[in-house]
Parts: structure tokens; C-alpha cells; sequence
């Protein structure tokens, strides 16, 4: 079941801080499932490091690593950069499967300063991959 949220808003998508979370999340994509950093998160979107050749307009199903319960959203990827420092993509959330809350907590804790952060932003990039 999806849920809608005033997380997602079309108009201040580009105006949301951006906030560092060095989690990892689960990324279903086609026929793989990716394991990347979560380099950051905002109210609309998130930043995922990969050198996995992803498309703007595609769609993954991305379970971040956060607790329990867990937060499970479908994205659009926005944007893809291939080369230099962090490459990666920008993802749009489009809805949210599983919770909405958790997220906006998330987003409140990493504003406050008061999440423990998981790995450092920007490394352990190696990924792994599984068929479906």
C-alpha cells in the first residue's frame, strides 16, 4: 500500500537540505538488487553511490537501513554522474511503501545532529549484486 506524504512536494524538491547519512540501503532494479551508500537524504530525494550504469527516469524500489520498522520507498532516478569524486545517482522519492514516519524522523535526527552515523560518506563503495 502506498503512502503519500508532505515529504514528498514537487515544489521545494530543489530547496530541501541536503543531510549526510552514510547508511546503506537495499536497491531493486530490474533484475538486480544493488547494495549502495546512501550518501544523503532529503525530503524528496537521496543521493546513491554507484558505478552501476542506472538511467534517469528508471525506477528502484529502495529499502534503507535505518531500524526497525523499516523504510521502504520507490524512486526515480533524476540524475546519474559516472565519473568524478562520488559517482552515483539523484532519485526523486515517487511514494512510500513502508515508513513514512520513520523517514521524517530520520531527516529530523540527521538535522539535530543526533543520529549515530553508520559508514563515512563517501567510502566503502564496493557493492553487491544479486539476480533476481
Amino acid at each position: 500500500m502506498e503512502q503519500q506524504s508532505e515529504l514528498v512536494s514537487s515544489r521545494d524538491l530543489r530547496c530541501a537540505p541536503r543531510l549526510e547519512l552514510g547508511r546503506r540501503a537495499w536497491c531493486e532494479h530490474r533484475e538486480i538488487t544493488l547494495y549502495l551508500p546512501v550518501v544523503n537524504i532529503s525530503r524528496g530525494g537521496l543521493f546513491l553511490q554507484t558505478s552501476t550504469p542506472l538511467l534517469a527516469g528508471e525506477r528502484l524500489r529502495v529499502s534503507v537501513l535505518s531500524g526497525t520498522p523499516s523504510i521502504v520507498l520507490e524512486a526515480e532516478i533524476s540524475w546519474s554522474r559516472t565519473r568524478g569524486c562520488v559517482a552515483g545517482v539523484g532519485c526523486q522519492i515517487v511514494s512510500f511503501l513502508d515508513g513514512v514516519e520513520q523517514y521524517a524522523a530520520l531527516l529530523e535526527q540527521l538535522r539535530r545532529g543526533t543520529l549515530e552515523r553508520g559508514m563515512p560518506a563517501g567510502r566503502g563503495c564496493s557493492l553487491s549484486v544479486f539476480s533476481r
